[in-house]
């Protein structure tokens, strides 16, 4: 890999930039956004995930926070001009009597070399056609070793034109051996490209920076600078942030988007034992509360509009006429902007209880639903006895708190008493959370779901149908349909459509969510929509794009699958022989 220090040189250019940029944006000098010594160490050490981001020396949680994510994104786009063009065009007349040395003159070994080569050129694919040029050996020869190689996992292997390289999944520590043999110093630069592949391969790449950012800042979206500042995006974080809690912390039932009787949807719903349903709406205010730092005369207005929240959400969600448990939960999905809200004003919690609404941080949320017992009997006390009747199926919690165990028989007492009590042991709970609980149970209560395996999960239905539609083509090429007429039955069963796309894949989430899946699928070519309208009716179809077997590069099955369903020019067929 020729003249590494041009290529640093100017990745070093590209972070100086960001800096000033930034340092223009706050109004600080450049070396308050990283220093010289930091900058050097990006350049050196090119971390390419949030985790080596902690590896660089000056470079804290702060800094993470602040310009971890414009860092990144400055050495992806350095690392795509550095690696712009991976096919390999031509050889280089390299002497490669060294490893004809060492692992001897065989077409295994010529070809092997040529692809090491150029991979070590930082071009690692090279077509079938090049390699047959280079290594002297007939084209049935190459194309027998590459089938061998592609059987035994050592090679990538491209389609018509796209060119073969060596699996640095599976072929890692073979292409560090061939490195060795060659004895040029190439493993930094044959490192660098290997962590470039990977991260290509990666299809939501922002997710994974912002996921990865989220946990070393143990899972917290305000740490982030500029993070979910768009309203609607902090929206889908937090119900997608809700979603993640239920799952490690409800075994039960989970009931999303449920229709309440008064026309309300609470983002979530838990059928409590007496059959009512315990409502939880999310609601993250981050850009109220960036504001209110920026600005502390803001306080009264920030706290104004979360009261109205909380008010708004126990009148619509605390309604047992509806159904309802005669309290809901309010989720928060930031523990630092719950433990904020508290220093701002120490009644708030005692202002929601008296709305019916407990307002919960994600690790409050998980130890209330550990603690809702839906297995035990329906109390016999009636509704009147008020909020009590609900409350008493919350059990105690998985941490010890000796003061709930001293406490809890006088549950008895009056309904203020009660939210006395709870508000007393809710307290106690957030203030030990981090002593008891362990972290990673916070992580992952507010870490954003992945959209991979919900796009793995829409391809498989639309790979299905595919199976389906091309046997009945089959039957009716047997059957002698006529060419016209197999056109259109190709032409229709290669659509399907959004309602019965959604309704196959199994997904819970709202319809908003689901064509923002769809949308960032199309946008990577894995899909294509076609909107129409019958007798008045709007409809929308999707069909299968080549770009959706980057979803399965680890799945040789469903990868091989897909390609067959392709032709050389990428459009999905169902006319194959």
């Amino acid at each position: 890999m020729s003249a590494p220090q041009d290529h640093d040189s100017r990745l070093a250019d590209m972070l100086r930039r960001y800096r000033s940029r930034s340092a223009a944006e706050r109004e600080v000098k450049p070396f308050r956004v990283f220093h010289d010594s930091t900058l050097e160490e990006l350049v050196e050490q090119k971390p390419r995930h949030p985790k080596q981001l902690g590896e660089i020396p000056r470079f804290g949680p702060a800094t993470i926070g602040a310009h971890g994510a414009g860092v990144l994104r400055v050495i992806d786009e350095w690392a795509d001009w550095r690696w712009t063009d991976l096919l390999d065009p031509e050889g280089t007349g390299e002497d490669v009597s060294v490893f004809e040395d060492a692992l001897g003159d065989s077409s295994w070994t010529k070809v092997l070399t040529q692809l090491y080569l150029s991979f070590s050129r930082g071009r690692p694919r090279v077509t079938s056609k090049d390699l047959v040029l280079r290594t002297g050996c007939s084209e049935e020869t190459v194309r027998r070793v590459l089938v061998r190689m592609d059987q035994k996992g050592i090679i990538d292997r491209g389609g018509r034109g796209e060119g073969h390289m060596l699996g640095h999944r599976n072929a890692e520590d073979l292409i560090y051996a061939l490195e060795r043999i060659e004895g040029r110093g190439k493993s930094d630069g044959i490192g660098h490209l290997i962590e470039h592949l990977r991260v290509t391969e990666i299809v939501d790449r922002s997710s994974v920076i912002d996921d990865g950012i989220l946990e070393l800042l143990d899972g917290d979206p305000v740490g982030i600078h500029g993070y979910l500042d768009d309203r609607d995006e902090a929206a889908v974080w937090a119900e997608n942030s809700l979603r993640n809690v239920l799952e490690v912390s409800h075994e039960g039932v989970v009931h999303y988007r449920y229709a309440l009787s008064n026309g309300a949807r609470p983002d979530a719903a838990i059928r409590m034992p007496d059959g009512s349903m315990l409502c939880i709406d999310a609601k993250l205010p981050i850009g109220e509360f960036r504001n209110l730092a920026g600005d502390p005369s803001k306080k009264k207005s920030f706290l104004g509009n979360l009261k109205y929240s909380i008010r708004k959400t126990g009148e619509t969600y605390a309604d047992p006429d509806a159904g309802t448990a005669s309290f809901c939960i309010l989720y928060i999905p930031s523990e630092g902007i719950i433990h904020n809200i508290r220093e701002l004003d120490s009644g708030i919690h005692n202002f929601a209880w008296e709305k019916n609404v407990i307002l919960a941080s994600p690790t409050l949320l998980a130890i209330l639903l550990g603690s809702i017992d839906d297995s035990g009997p329906i109390p016999s006390e009636p509704r009147n006895s008020g909020f009590w009747n609900d409350l008493r199926h919350l059990r105690t919690p998985t941490i010890e708190i000796k003061d709930w165990e001293r406490d809890k028989k006088s549950f008895s007492m009056t309904n203020r008493a009660v939210w006395k009590h709870l508000v007393e042991w809710k307290h106690l709970v957030e203030d030990s959370k981090l002593k008891d609980l362990d972290k990673s149970v916070s992580r992952k209560a507010s870490m954003r779901v992945s959209t991979q395996e919900s796009e793995r999960k829409i391809v498989r239905v639309m790979i299905e149908r595919y199976r389906s539609a091309k046997a009945d083509m089959d039957i009716a090429i047997r059957e002698g349909t006529g060419a016209t007429q197999l056109d259109i039955m190709a032409q229709r069963n290669s659509w399907i459509s959004r309602s019965t796309l959604l309704k196959k894949s199994g997904l819970e989430c709202s319809n908003s969510r689901f064509s923002q899946i769809l949308g960032g699928m199309e946008d990577r070519g894995i899909i294509e929509r076609s909107y129409g309208e019958n007798e008045g009716v709007a409809y929308v179809i999707v069909t299968l794009r080549s770009g959706a077997q980057r979803l399965f590069g680890s799945d040789k099955e469903e990868a091989s699958e897909l390609a067959e369903m392709f032709d050389d020019s990428g459009n999905l067929t169902l006319l194959l022989p």
